[in-house]
């Protein structure tokens, strides 16, 4: 399917764009591209494929605990801090 220009001229407008001559020449070919390779997906064979493998999550590797900070460490990095805590400016008067 080709854009015409027209119809990229809509698209801008429906989208409240403004383009110059040049530029919404490039974007209808930019479309036409992203209308020819969604046109080649639809062209795919997808017969034998159950639709729920296709959403499975993938391998994923094994969750090891680790040790983590402890308090002191953590703060020895801090520019400013007491009490335990990171001492950050006041954001909200």
């Amino acid at each position: 399917m080709k854009i015409t220009l027209e119809e990229a001229a809509r698209i801008a407008r429906l989208a409240h764009l403004r383009f110059s001559d040049e530029d919404l020449a490039r974007m209808r070919g930019q479309l036409d591209g992203i209308l020819e390779h969604v046109g080649s997906l639809q062209a795919l064979d997808l017969g034998g494929i159950d639709p729920s493998e296709a959403a499975a999550a993938p391998a994923l590797r094994e969750d090891t605990p680790i040790p983590s900070l402890g308090a002191e460490e953590a703060l020895e990095a801090a520019p400013e801090s007491g009490q335990g805590h990171f001492m950050v400016p006041r954001v909200i008067a």
